[in-house]
């Protein structure tokens, strides 16, 4: 953040000096224009590399919205679908998203370490389960086995009815 600012840092103390030697009109606000554009700055995209646990959570709400279905499967079979394949990379039931630890870092977009990604998620309320009140993981998906997983709120990564794809168009075009 430090860094990002340097360059607004130094816009105010060159505006204020172009000021006082008669560069720019002395009723020039030098500090309210620099403001402005910092703020600007703040809500760009070019803002967002300064808070990887924000884009790490972006990206796995990315990960799990291209795979539903496809390699983010129901760890419920229902009646007259074929078996899960084995390709299946996480699992979902009506209250989480199971991925697996040794996925995790892939899924986050590989910037930040299990263990980051986890305060991260916990950070922002996106745990479901938990092995027990000091773990960010689950060791267990319902219906698959007993393994190392970050069970995430099912409703904060995919709409809470199973049937509904993530590509569904509703009248006027709205989700």
């Amino acid at each position: 953040m430090r860094r990002a600012a340097l360059p607004f840092a130094i816009l105010i103390n060159a505006g204020l000096m172009a000021c006082r030697f008669g560069i720019l009109p002395a009723n020039v606000d030098v500090k309210s224009t620099v403001d402005w554009a910092w703020g600007k700055f703040g809500v760009s995209t070019d803002a967002a590399a300064l808070n990887p646990e924000e884009q790490a959570v972006n990206s796995l709400r990315a990960w799990v919205a291209e795979r539903w279905d496809s390699e983010v499967l129901p760890t419920e079979i229902e009646i007259g679908t074929k078996a899960p394949n084995r390709n299946a990379s996480a699992w979902y039931d009506d209250t989480a998203v199971y991925i697996p630890a040794h996925r995790i870092v892939e899924a986050a977009g590989g910037t930040l370490k299990e263990t980051e990604i986890g305060r991260a998620l916990d950070a922002q309320d996106l745990i479901a389960k938990r092995k027990d009140k000091d773990c960010n993981f689950h060791t267990f998906v319902p219906k698959v086995g007993r393994f190392k997983v970050y069970a995430l709120r099912r409703a904060e990564f995919r709409m809470a009815g199973r049937e509904e794809s993530p590509f569904a168009v509703h009248a006027g075009g709205r989700r």
